[in-house]
């Protein structure tokens, strides 16, 4: 989890709260969530409406253009329903959790955006494999046409030679 908020109180509140589940970085401004971005992937980023530098929202919204299998969750103390709306349609947040939080509810929303991820990975992971086998059986088909085609043209040729067989016993016994 990247937990991304302009007070440096809230974000070790945060990290203490999130620490027995996840593995939680922080970052107090977009820069440097930026910065943490640019050398390591993660899953979730819990990201403060109103930074020093910038909207959360705009994060959220780059964030959702360059890593969008990553879990967006806005946590803010002013919401207005223009920017839920905003974190809800462009950003594409899984949740707007409000200040003051409720520690359990915190917990409970990351855990569900943790199970959805890996949910979805297991989702991709499955196709992946269906794909793989569904070339190889489109490569034992395509082997075996192969086989079947080569032995369908020799057909003729041993027609021939049965006809030529047939031929040559009866001229034998007459």
């Amino acid at each position: 989890v990247l937990a991304i908020d302009d007070d440096p109180g809230v974000l070790a509140v945060l990290a203490g709260q999130l620490a027995a589940d996840f593995e939680v970085q922080t970052a107090t401004h977009a820069a440097q969530a930026h910065d943490i971005l640019a050398v390591r992937s993660v899953d979730i980023v819990l990201c403060d409406l109103q930074l020093p530098d910038g909207s959360g929202l705009d994060l959220l919204d780059w964030l959702r253009r360059t890593a969008p299998r990553t879990a967006r969750v806005l946590i803010t103390g002013a919401a207005r329903m223009e920017d839920a709306v905003d974190a809800i349609n462009h950003s594409q947040v899984h949740r707007l959790v409000l200040k003051p939080w409720r520690s359990e509810d915190l917990l409970q929303t990351l855990r569900a955006a943790a199970r959805t991820l890996l949910l979805e990975r297991s989702h991709e992971q499955l196709l992946e494999d269906l794909r793989k086998l569904n070339m190889d059986l489109e490569r034992r088909v395509a082997d075996r046409t192969r086989v079947l085609e080569a032995a369908l043209a020799q057909l003729p040729q041993q027609n021939r030679l049965l006809e030529e067989l047939a031929l040559t016993a009866q001229l034998l016994l007459a």
